[in-house]
């Protein structure tokens, strides 16, 4: 399945919802193309992919979706700051959403 996003991230953001459903619903291999306002970043965008850890096991029925997403924020953080320590160069800002608690890990701290 390949899917073309026009510019702009207003049309980006659903064409990426849509095709993440793909996968989920239907196990298709999904292909995103993105047309660009300005080619001349292309070299300075990366995109990742980050594993999205099983936090099903945390999760009850009575949990609201806010509590959840915060849940899947707060595991998905040491897959975030593995990836990030390797960059070169290291990106001198993190910006995120409201979901998210950033604690940075400490190697002298006990992980709790």
């Amino acid at each position: 399945m390949a899917l073309l996003a026009s510019p702009g991230m207003g049309h980006l953001i659903p064409v990426l919802e849509l095709g993440q459903c793909f996968p989920v619903h239907h196990r298709f291999l999904v292909t995103i193309f993105v047309l660009p306002r300005d080619s001349s970043y292309q070299d300075l965008l990366n995109v990742v992919c980050l594993p999205l850890e099983d936090v099903s096991h945390l999760v009850m029925d009575s949990m609201a979706i806010v509590s959840q997403l915060v849940l899947m924020m707060r595991h998905a953080m040491p897959i975030l700051f593995a990836e990030i320590t390797p960059l070169k160069p290291r990106p001198s800002a993190l910006m995120v959403n409201i979901f998210v608690r950033i604690r940075r890990p400490n190697k002298n701290r006990n992980r709790e």
